[in-house]
């Protein structure tokens, strides 16, 4: 068990017990407060607000942010936030309830219960919300997501037959992205 520092999250070893959305209120990377200055006309934080967090609650919390994924519809078509609320979860036929959380415009935070349930909708993707792309990405603390890659399948009809190889296959994708072969 840890002691955890209630203002920054931090324990007496400078490890992070949460990642905080950035903010005034929340800034990342403090050191401990029997380490930092008090404030001018404040008195400095006592040892009483250290909190003990007991270790199963802190892996209970890291588990569930691994299992966060955060989505970006590119902006299109008009859509309806109640369809990415309530309509985008059942499409992904998930095992358990997925909790759906709008971040900001066009931006989602998708919490799943089972890592299962995140691995299937990454594999059965791409999805869209009224025909506008859904990107997906795993959480990650620092909040650095950039929402420039997703996965498609592609299927060229009509080629001649001389031109079916796997080698023209393989440059006409490079033309498109960067191609996997499954």
């Amino acid at each position: 068990m840890l002691q955890r520092d209630l203002i920054t999250g931090l324990d007496h070893r400078h490890a992070p017990l949460l990642s905080l959305p950035s903010s005034p209120q929340y800034p990342h990377h403090h050191p401990p407060p029997s380490h930092r200055p008090a404030a001018p006309g404040t008195a400095p934080i006592s040892e009483e607000a250290i909190l003990d967090v007991d270790d199963a609650i802190e892996d209970e919390v890291q588990v569930s942010w691994a299992n966060t994924l955060v989505g970006y519809i590119l902006p299109g078509k008009p859509y309806r936030k109640q369809a990415v609320l309530e309509a985008l979860p059942l499409a992904w036929n998930t095992r358990y309830p997925v909790v759906v959380s709008a971040l900001s415009d066009h931006k989602y935070l998708f919490r799943f219960q089972h890592r299962n349930d995140v691995k299937n909708v990454l594999e059965e993707g791409p999805w869209s919300v009224s025909g506008n792309l859904l990107v997906l990405e795993q959480w990650r603390d620092d909040e650095d997501w950039s929402f420039k890659l997703t996965e498609f399948w592609i299927q060229i009809s009509n080629l001649p037959i001389d031109l079916l190889s796997l080698e023209f296959a393989f440059q006409l994708t490079t033309q498109l992205g960067n191609p996997t072969v499954a």
